[in-house]
């Protein structure tokens, strides 16, 4: 079992991380999800003889017996939709393949994927981020085209499941964003950083926000002490864990954080990566895929042990 030590000098707790079973397909831009303890891996994108493929395939990961199996593929390919977990159940929204960008939605349930009409995105949306909270699933960001960094919003919406259309929610304060990361931390939704529409292409962030969903309100927090995209959060109830990602190079650097400390380091994975999503399964963190260069995925299932903490009524 991996180990999990007590870093002395801040009182955080350091991750060992534990390379698992390899992602038998390495694919980044994927969508993921936890059902029965086990994560999925959904659809995505790979690259072979220097051209960029897109899949419908589904992977699944039994960190119990540290193996990988087929799940129920995707009507179609599609890579970078935004996607969250509420019950039982893993729901997509929009994505696409190329220069195609969606706003349809699907949900997984009980191993079959069925397409939700009323679930359908008010404008298409590529890189949003998604997150389950109480009954309700929020997504914020993204961008409408496909490579046109312009089209980057601010815009905030929420849905539950069986309502006809996404409320619209107050628009985050700051710039518009895609790629950034997410979580619930004690009853609050947070956003750290991700990218904005750049000179060229993007800007890293450095920013950080809270919103209360009793209130529907945003608040301005600290920046962060990194400008990061493409990286993961993950919701632990007190604290989050914020990590991966894409600074000036693919990053490898964990950190927790927490309102009054804002980021903590909390070790390293084993290999720089960006766009690799984590999960808790029970008492572990799990990861896999992601972009381990420019073209390059990677097929590392990456572990770690999570110590005295108090299981969660849901999951990032």
């Amino acid at each position: 079992m991996v180990a999990a030590v007590l870093s002395g000098s801040t009182g955080a707790q350091e991750l060992v991380w534990k390379e698992m079973a390899d992602l038998p397909r390495p694919v980044a831009g994927y969508m993921a999800g936890v059902v029965d303890g086990k994560l999925l891996i959904i659809g995505g994108s790979y690259w072979e003889n220097k051209q960029k493929h897109w899949t419908d395939q589904v992977q699944v990961f039994d960190p119990l017996s540290n193996s990988w199996s087929d799940g129920a593929r995707l009507p179609s390919p599609r890579s970078d939709a935004a996607s969250a977990t509420l019950g039982n159940d893993i729901y997509i929204f929009g994505g696409g393949t190329g220069t195609d960008v969606g706003k349809d939605a699907l949900i997984l349930h009980q191993g079959a994927w069925t397409a939700l009409a009323g679930a359908e995105l008010p404008e298409p949306r590529l890189y949003a981020t998604a997150i389950a909270s109480g009954h309700y699933i929020y997504m914020l960001g993204g961008m409408s085209k496909a490579g046109d960094y312009k089209a980057v919003t601010n815009s905030f919406w929420r849905w539950r499941p069986g309502a006809k259309h996404w409320e619209l929610l107050p628009p985050l304060p700051g710039p518009g964003r895609i790629s950034h990361a997410m979580a619930e931390i004690r009853g609050s939704l947070y956003c750290f950083a991700g990218a904005t529409t750049g000179a060229v292409d993007v800007t890293n962030l450095q920013d950080a926000y809270r919103f209360d969903p009793s209130t529907k309100k945003w608040s301005r927090l600290p920046d962060l002490r990194v400008a990061n995209r493409s990286w993961w959060a993950v919701g632990l109830g007190q604290r989050a864990l914020v990590l991966a990602g894409y600074t000036n190079d693919f990053a490898r650097e964990v950190f927790w954080y927490t309102p009054e400390d804002n980021l903590l380091p909390a070790g390293e994975l084993p290999h720089g990566l960006a766009d690799i999503k984590f999960f808790r399964i029970g008492n572990v963190v799990v990861g896999a895929g992601g972009e381990a260069g420019p073209g390059v995925r990677g097929k590392w299932t990456l572990q770690a042990t999570l110590a005295k903490l108090r299981p969660e009524k849901s999951r990032r």
